[in-house]
């Protein structure tokens, strides 16, 4: 396990330093000269997991940070992360693709799904090419990563206490649980992602938090973790679909990917059924009763 919070008197020193030490990670991976096509999504996927971490943690330091300084590094973090969104998702969609055609049950049109990951390959070769061969993302990327690691020496944290966290993590718990009922309403692509993210951010708050994480993990942790997994393939799944229904007009595949587009539904239905199941699970607390709950863990 990486840095964590203790219930000490250092705990704002410590919560800079996870900060600094996951954006430093991240520096140091997309800087290096020899980075090529074959590892270039391994490295993303592990930068964009720790600038995740990063906003998680703002979001927990929220309270004593200040809500200029927190707006500010916040968005400055997400904006880093937008340049290698291309990247991930050129990978996923063939890996998603891969997975629903190696399943045998499935009656699918082998030749227009070849055709399609043909075009997904293509495009991620073009994608990966054009990130490496001007580097143009990367720098931006880099520039602001740097700018904030340079600002997090002015963050005053010395008073950093269990009262400012617990107001991070209700007001993360508390968006999570609003999130859960907009995409139970209303279970758009969008709501959904938008629920993921703050399953993440809380998944995330309770892992840095040393003496809760001890506690939580084999329960609301290991809930927390599956529910992620599960909403991260159903958004996978939902970008695929959108590929599909455009790529079926335009390549004139319209019938031969309609099983394809079928199939997605089909996983999506049973992926959201399991969500919100869970979800009514990790979500069911009172958030004052939960937050308590955390607190005598973090205290213990």
């Amino acid at each position: 396990m990486a840095l964590q919070l203790k219930p000490n008197k250092s705990a704002g020193e410590r919560a800079k330093r996870i900060v600094c030490n996951e954006i430093d990670a991240s520096l140091r991976d997309l800087s290096r000269p020899d980075l090529g096509l074959e590892e270039l999504n391994e490295v993303v996927h592990d930068v964009r997991k720790r600038l995740k971490k990063v906003r998680a943690v703002l979001r927990l330091i929220r309270e004593e940070l200040g809500e200029k300084t927190y707006r500010r590094e916040n968005q400055q973090v997400r904006d880093s992360a937008q340049p290698l969104r291309d990247i991930r998702d050129a990978q996923v969609l063939i890996e998603t693709l891969d997975k629903l055609t190696r399943t045998p049950s499935h009656d699918l049109s082998l030749r227009a799904c070849a055709d399609l990951r043909e075009l997904l390959e293509v495009r991620k070769q073009q994608v990966y090419s054009q990130f490496s061969s001007t580097r143009l993302g990367c720098r931006r990327v880099l520039r602001s990563l740097r700018k904030t690691r340079l600002q997090s020496h002015a963050w005053k944290l010395a008073r950093l206490s269990w009262a400012d966290l617990r107001h991070g993590l209700k007001h993360v718990y508390v968006a999570g649980s609003q999130a859960f009922v907009i995409a139970s309403a209303n279970q758009t692509a969008e709501h959904l992602h938008e629920w993921r993210k703050q399953v993440k951010y809380f998944w995330y708050q309770l892992q840095v938090l040393r003496p809760v994480w001890r506690h939580a993990r084999d329960d609301l942790g290991r809930e927390l973790d599956v529910l992620s997994e599960i909403l991260g393939e159903d958004h996978d799944l939902a970008v695929l679909h959108q590929v599909v229904q455009t790529e079926a007009i335009a390549g004139g595949h319209d019938a031969e990917l309609e099983d394809l587009t079928i199939v997605i539904d089909d996983r999506r239905s049973a992926l959201e059924r399991d969500a919100f199941e869970l979800g009514q699970r990790v979500y069911g607390h009172r958030p004052k009763a939960l937050i308590e709950r955390i607190e005598r863990w973090w205290k213990a």
